[in-house]
């Protein structure tokens, strides 16, 4: 399947709509999501990633996602998440659960889920064409889920979902890491490195860190969003 290339990938990006269906009832929540997964194995998007071991990685969550407040977005499974299918079960997941709770947050509060559900060859970072791929099913992850913060982990997911998301490696250098946007819909967004970037990198952990608990700062000073969160 050709990837949107160029412009037309630029366009792709524009106009992420985080508008959620209201009245869904939260028993009905994994049924839902079951749908948006056996979708995704139907469709030919990712049809080159689907290699012999290589399965689809869904999003986790909290009693199978009913209750979940936090919407978590990686860019996409690694070979221990492929393993134990579902993300970020690895040291990036050890580390993310450390981050969440320099933030006052707890990974039972949070969905988790990647925008590219398999891994993709060698561990690589998903390509921009297999990320818009991916953004029709993340849009539907977002609207079940309905939560009232999203926090992008990587600059894939920043270019896909932030309001102020752009192409290319300088994505998350525009934005101050850990500070809270307003949605269109009402709840909040924010971007963070990836954990394995600072696991690469052992300098940008301390900022890393540090932005986490901006991001609880943040939170504390907003209280519609403290309040939900509760």
């Amino acid at each position: 399947m050709m990837e949107p290339q160029g412009e037309q990938a630029q366009m792709e990006l524009r106009h992420w709509d985080g508008t959620e269906e209201d009245g869904d009832e939260p028993d009905s929540k994994w049924s839902k999501l079951l749908d948006v997964y056996a979708g995704i194995e139907d469709s030919d998007v990712w049809k080159h990633l689907r290699h012999p071991g290589i399965r689809l990685v869904p999003g986790d969550g909290p009693e199978t996602a009913e209750g979940a407040r936090v919407l978590v977005v990686g860019e996409a499974p690694g070979a221990v998440e492929n393993g134990a299918g579902r993300p970020f079960a690895g040291p990036s997941g050890r580390m993310l659960d450390e981050l969440l709770g320099l933030a006052g947050l707890a990974r039972e509060q949070c969905f988790i889920t990647n925008v590219v559900k398999y891994r993709p060859d060698g561990n690589r970072t998903p390509s921009l064409g297999e990320a818009i791929g991916g953004r029709p099913f993340l849009r539907a992850e977002f609207r079940i889920i309905n939560p009232v913060l999203t926090i992008c982990v990587g600059a894939t997911s920043y270019k896909i979902i932030h309001p102020f998301g752009v192409a290319g490696t300088e994505a998350l250098s525009r934005m101050k890491q850990g500070s809270l946007t307003p949605m269109r819909n009402g709840s909040y967004a924010t971007a963070f490195f990836h954990p394995a970037f600072a696991m690469r990198y052992r300098r940008a952990q301390e900022p890393l860190e540090e932005a986490w608990s901006l991001l609880g700062e943040e939170i504390t000073n907003t209280p519609s969003l403290a309040e939900a969160l509760i």
